[in-house]
């Protein structure tokens, strides 16, 4: 009775919303070197979400979209929502009690290209045996739906039918992503049409000399096969047979590339589950052809009106290193592990790490490791992000919880960044044990595809770091910060400030004259125009105390005024210009005060 109450109720809430490789067989693996190789690795649920489609069209009748079709998946998810129960009758847990089960994700999809959109349930706020993505398909004959394929939720989907599922521990000899051995074990799925299923091409594991020098059965390292002398060899095991003899990095590279042959990553438009998503499908508007909410929020739940974060801006702060792992002591937080298409690396996973145990600094002190986030790639870390100080510990406080992690542009500059929501303790005095939350906002500097830390966004955001959705509203909020001076948003003028330093910075005083605004006063000098500007003693001896109050500024939450927008504590001042008959044209620099030798 509580279920068709909340159904019902559910229902009338949602009224108002719209909505080759290898042959077949089991990739067993390396069960001669003491290695585990299990059938889930790969990556995903990136929450990212695709555009809408018209819910006013009624769907076909036949089994590629009929309303038989979408009334089995919505008692599919009623199931998992209400119950925790699933088509054949298993039972995944949800654990803790404390979790949300909206925050799992589903997606009606036509994910293996078959012309009949598929029910794919991403399942994770249980234990991690219990984590699972499931691809359902309907059965038109018989008005069922049959499990298509069953994974470990760490997994990417690509548009030529393979998939890609990392295991879901490391217990290799390549580590567990720390130093010297960065390589993650993953297994390859193909789509067969004839069967309608997916089918196992290989699994793949790898050793890293740098992690042990012999395996458990005390053979050693095989280095007249590390050709490229890189110290890590892989061994890749098809049709359910014993692995091949170890690769080099190159032939293995053939291998992977021969599976793929350039295949991309399909972006799944994932919804959380809700009562309004599920029921929400039943005309066909939901997660395939057009996501119900669009907050691309993954874990920690979408807020269904994610457009309202589209906005931040650049610290000018470190980039993050490429390669490096030196950083990821603890074990992967695999529910907050998602795998995503970020500009410039295209299909990566994006990885938390924990930190390890407390640790002493140079000087004796109690000190704790903080969370680190990496991106994998074809099972290798690819880039490490910058964490929030340079030692990455922390001191009277420590990290805790991954609490929801969302992929979006929300500095407005095509590209798509990272939001991430922490939780943290205080471990000493007045605030021992008293939780606390933090944002970290990583956007990437334009020109570049390796992400920095957005201090001045991250720090705005404490304000806001409730939920994910709260975070949203702190965006929207942060939009407007020079309003004062500007109708132009806070993301708009900041990528103005940042180009205005880097021209400053780079000497380029011929390009810094397309955005000045002339007359311009400098030092109380008035300079009439481009070539009274460029022939000032300034241009070849610039003042090294204002190059470096430029350097120092984040171009982010800058101080501003009715007059205009201050870079570098006063050292120059942009603004909105307005012509005689009080038409924008543009942001401009209209003042500069110390550049000068004596200013």
């Amino acid at each position: 009775m509580k279920k068709a109450l909340c159904k019902w109720v559910a229902l009338c809430l949602a009224a108002a919303v719209l909505g080759g490789c290898g042959s077949d067989g089991t990739g067993n693996g390396l069960e001669d070197m003491g290695v585990s190789l299990t059938d889930g690795p790969g990556g995903n649920a990136d929450g990212q979400e695709s555009g809408g489609q018209d819910s006013s069209q009624a769907p076909a009748e036949d089994g590629s979209g009929s309303a038989a079709m979408y009334e089995a998946y919505v008692k599919v998810l009623e199931d998992i929502y209400f119950d925790q129960k699933f088509p054949d009758g298993t039972e995944h847990g949800l654990q803790p009690a404390s979790d949300d089960i909206s925050d799992n994700m589903f997606a009606v999809y036509d994910i293996d290209a078959d012309g009949r959109e598929e029910l794919i349930v991403f399942y994770t706020t249980t234990y991690t045996a219990g984590m699972v993505e499931i691809i359902y398909d309907y059965d038109s004959g018989t008005g069922d739906v049959r499990e298509e394929f069953l994974a470990y939720p760490m997994r990417t989907y690509y548009d030529n039918g393979i998939v890609e599922v990392e295991a879901s521990h490391n217990q290799g000899l390549a580590s567990d992503g720390g130093a010297d051995g960065n390589f993650w074990p993953y297994s390859l799925y193909r789509y067969d049409p004839e069967t309608d299923a997916y089918v196992s091409l290989a699994s793949v594991d790898a050793w890293s000399r740098g992690f042990r020098e012999e395996d458990y059965d005390g053979n050693p390292f095989p280095q007249e096969v590390d050709a490229d002398g890189d110290g890590v060899v892989y061994y890749v095991a098809t049709e359910g047979n014993e692995p091949k003899a170890p690769m080099d990095g190159a032939e293995y590279d053939q291998w992977r590339d021969s599976c793929l042959k350039g295949a991309k990553p399909i972006q799944v438009p994932y919804v959380n589950l809700t009562t309004d998503n599920i029921y929400a499908i039943t005309n066909g508007s939901a997660a395939g052809g057009g996501a119900v909410g669009n907050g691309s929020a993954a874990g920690g739940g979408a807020d269904g009106n994610g457009n309202a974060a589209g906005n931040a801006t650049d610290s000018g702060a470190e980039s993050g290193s490429t390669g490096g792992s030196e950083a990821l002591a603890g074990g992967q937080i695999l529910d907050q592990s998602f795998p995503v298409t970020l500009d410039g690396w295209g299909g990566v996973v994006f990885a938390p790490f924990a930190p390890g145990d407390l640790m002493e600094d140079e000087n004796g002190h109690v000190c704790f490791g903080d969370v680190r986030f990496a991106l994998f790639q074809d099972g290798k870390t690819v880039a490490v992000l910058p964490g929030e100080n340079e030692e990455n510990i922390f001191y009277g406080q420590q990290f805790k919880e991954v609490l929801s992690v969302a992929f979006q542009d929300y500095n407005e500059d095509g590209r798509t960044d990272i939001l991430v929501l922490l939780e943290y303790a205080g471990v000493q005095g007045a605030n021992i044990d008293m939780p606390f939350r933090m944002v970290r906002a990583y956007a990437q500097e334009e020109g570049s595809k390796d992400f920095y830390l957005d201090r001045p966004v991250s720090e705005y955001l404490g304000s806001y770091a409730d939920s994910m959705e709260q975070i949203y509203e702190g965006l929207d909020a942060y939009a407007g910060i020079y309003a004062v001076a500007t109708d132009k948003s806070a993301w708009e003028v900041e990528r103005f400030a940042r180009k205005v330093k880097r021209q400053i910075l780079a000497r380029d005083f011929r390009g810094l004259c397309e955005e000045i605004a002339f007359p311009i006063t400098i030092d109380g000098t008035v300079y009439q125009d481009r070539e009274a500007f460029l022939g000032a003693d300034f241009i070849q001896n610039p003042n090294p105390a204002f190059l470096d109050a430029l350097q120092k500024e984040p171009c982010g939450n800058m101080f501003v005024n009715y007059q205009g927008i201050a870079m570098g504590e006063g050292a120059v001042w942009i603004g909105e210009i307005l012509d005689e008959n009080l038409v924008s044209q543009g942001l401009k620099v209209y003042g500069m005060n110390g550049l000068g030798a004596d200013g």
